[in-house]
């Protein structure tokens, strides 16, 4: 499958168990996929904003709307980290505070997501 089609996967897959319960033993293999899904939709409400001053307010919304695990917000900001769309994260008191958006388009927002994916398969 190619990385375009894994990162837009995993996304789909993320909105699929939106009504599953998060603490669910069965949803222990799909821990990644989750964690890229919601990397996805995340980088989708932040693409254009260029600033985010209000990271803790951004966690909330995230929570609500998008079914963003509110303790795995962290992990989904530093995965968005690790292919360039968030940068300059500050934190406080071990809260991720504020960054920086350079979310691509659609397209490329899913490849990217996807070489993740592939990259953290090979790892296994």
């Amino acid at each position: 499958m190619e990385s375009f089609d894994e990162g837009l996967r995993c996304q789909d897959v993320h909105a699929g168990l939106r009504n599953v319960d998060p603490n669910s033993g069965a949803l222990t293999p799909l821990a990644e996929t989750q964690l890229i899904g919601m990397a996805a939709s995340l980088a989708a409400l932040i693409r254009g904003r260029d600033v985010i001053a209000d990271a803790q307010a951004l966690r909330a919304v995230a929570a609500e709307q998008l079914d963003v695990n509110q303790f795995a917000f962290d992990a989904v900001i530093g995965a968005l980290a690790d292919v360039d769309f968030v940068q300059g994260v500050q934190t406080s008191g071990g809260r991720i505070t504020r960054f920086t958006e350079n979310v691509p388009y659609y397209d490329d927002l899913y490849a990217e997501l996807g070489v993740e994916v592939v990259a953290g398969a090979s790892a296994h």
